[in-house]
Order: structure tokens, then C-alpha cells, then sequence
């Protein structure tokens, strides 16, 4: 694990990301929590460096409607999106592909990315924007699954009062109720 810095930016820098295959048993881990909850409505995104790679569970769930997020006004919202959906970069946000879909969704649950990591709170550790926790601010009731490899989950990670807690963090190796 790596030490605990006093600041974020300095952790986001340290910590190291290897890209990794997103290895089967992460998958059926996350299908676990989507069956566990009976979603009807189910928000997943779409990878960026060394993310794991969910979109397989909308081929898995054809009677499941997901979304993928878009910022639009430096806000998050989810719309609706379909295997074959066009994607294309956020001119604001350029690492980020976004479906061009307007149907705008409220899932039930939504999977958040590692970004850079979680601990085993189920406090993350992101890119910096505050996007998600906004979004978990405005709608507390959407169950957030935090989704990463093994090596990237941290015992511990320096927080602040707007950070907003997963329900479960869910892994190649396990699923962790926080």
C-alpha cells in the first residue's frame, strides 16, 4: 500500500496505474450487485487509461437500461446508451468519450471508475473534478458501486466533507460492503 500523503495532488501523482486486462471474475463480481439489486436502470462508464472495463455487462443484462455519464456545463448526468451507440470525446474533457445520446437517465445504481483509487471505506480518490460526488450529493439514493483493480484499493485515502462514500467497492478479488 502506499503511504498516505497530506494533499490528493500528491497522491494522484504517486500513485502508479499499470493497465490491466479487466480479468473475468471482476465482471461477474459487478453482476453479482446488479442481480443482488434487481436493477432495472444501471449507469456504468466508459474507461479512460487504466480502468476497468464494464461495458461487457450490458451485453450480459438485455433486459437492463444503461447509461453512460456526459458533462454537460461541468455537471455529470447519465443518459441512455445502447451496445453501438456512437461516442465521442468532450471537447472540455478530451480523455473523456461520451455517448451523444439526450435521453436523460437516473439509474438506481451507478458503478464509479477508480480514477486513482479507493480505500477500504469506500472513499475514492478521482481525477480531481468532483463530478461524482456532486452527482452522489444530488441524488443519495442511487446506490454507488466503486469499481477498481485490487492493487489500487488503499487502506486508507485523505478525504474531505463533500467526498461521498460507495456502498461497495467491487473488485477482481472480492466484493467489500463499506
Amino acid at each position: 500500500m502506499i503511504e498516505l500523503k497530506k494533499d490528493k495532488a500528491s497522491l494522484r501523482k504517486e500513485l502508479k496505474l499499470i493497465t490491466l486486462r479487466t480479468p473475468e471474475s471482476l465482471l461477474q463480481n459487478a453482476q453479482v450487485i446488479i442481480k443482488g439489486y434487481n436493477a432495472g436502470s444501471v449507469g456504468l462508464y466508459v474507461p479512460i487509461e487504466a480502468e476497468p472495463d464494464l461495458l461487457p455487462l450490458i451485453a450480459m443484462n438485455p433486459a437492463i437500461k444503461f447509461c453512460l455519464p456526459r458533462i454537460i456545463n461541468d455537471e455529470l448526468v447519465y443518459v441512455s446508451y445502447t451496445i453501438g451507440d456512437k461516442l465521442l470525446q468532450n471537447p472540455s474533457f478530451p480523455k473523456i468519450a461520451e455517448p451523444v445520446s439526450q435521453e436523460v437517465v437516473r439509474p438506481e445504481m451507478i458503478f464509479v471508475p477508480q480514477g486513482s483509487a479507493f480505500d477500504l471505506k469506500g472513499y475514492r480518490l478521482g481525477r480531481g473534478g468532483g463530478h461524482y460526488d456532486k452527482y452522489l450529493a444530488k441524488y443519495p439514493q442511487i446506490k454507488a458501486i466503486g469499481v477498481s483493480f485490487a492493487q489500487n484499493i488503499q487502506e486508507r485515502l485523505p478525504r474531505e466533507e463533500h467526498d461521498r462514500r460507495m456502498h461497495y467497492i467491487v473488485t477482481e478479488h472480492m466484493v467489500l460492503q463499506t
